[in-house]
């Protein structure tokens, strides 16, 4: 099951990662950033979705345990 934007980033903020950080590594505002963890963005690109979901689960072990789970 695919994340939604918004448990990706709160995923990763969990990681110890900020709103600014988490900008910078997709390439967008914070302000961007903040519109997608309160699920006020209706026009996300999917590209960011996408890349989102990815560094969610490069950076955050309960997304890859879950992952691991669904595959046996």
């Amino acid at each position: 099951m695919l994340l939604s934007p918004s448990t990706a980033v709160m995923r990763l903020e969990k990681t110890g990662l900020t709103q600014a950080q988490i900008a910078t590594l997709l390439g967008i505002s914070q302000g961007a950033v903040n519109k997608i963890k309160s699920q006020r963005s209706k026009n996300t690109s999917y590209i960011i979705v996408d890349r989102l979901r990815e560094l969610a689960e490069q950076l955050c072990p309960e997304s890859q345990r879950k992952r691991r789970g669904a595959n046996k």
